[in-house]
């Protein structure tokens, strides 16, 4: 993915990146696709206040240095000249609306154990005959 086009900072320090996917599909209209990003790093201060028990070593071997918070905006059939207006619009709701919960303190840390709890009860694809 290319560079962000607009970061915004929470209060609890977390960085949402704003990416435009938009294109155009048929004459003067376009699919307006903005994708968010927020790059969730494993820090002891979020794991501390977790809903369960997680230990620091194992996440990192399971989930990586970070996790990655992912939403998409989209809107369909828009002409070239509300394009900016429509972009500014969907950015400006998606934060209107979900601000308050991504940049409380304990959000970082209730992620990051929905994260856990998700890909720790993935059934294995592969089983090897013993």
């Amino acid at each position: 993915m290319s560079s962000p086009f607009k970061v915004h900072t929470l209060n609890n320090g977390l960085q949402l990146e704003f990416f435009d996917q938009s294109n155009r599909y048929f004459g003067d209209y376009h699919r307006v696709k903005i994708v968010v990003r927020c790059q969730i790093a494993l820090r002891p201060e979020w794991l501390a206040a977790s809903p369960g028990p997680l230990d620091s070593d194992q996440l990192r071997a399971q989930l990586g240095d970070c996790v990655t918070f992912e939403r998409s905006l989209e809107q369909m059939g828009v002409a070239s000249a509300q394009l900016e207006t429509v972009k500014n619009s969907l950015i400006d709701g998606f934060l209107k609306a979900t601000a308050g919960y991504l940049g409380s303190e304990g959000f970082p840390g209730r992620f990051i154990f929905q994260q856990w709890q998700t890909r720790s009860q993935r059934p294995q694809r592969f089983r090897p005959f013993s």
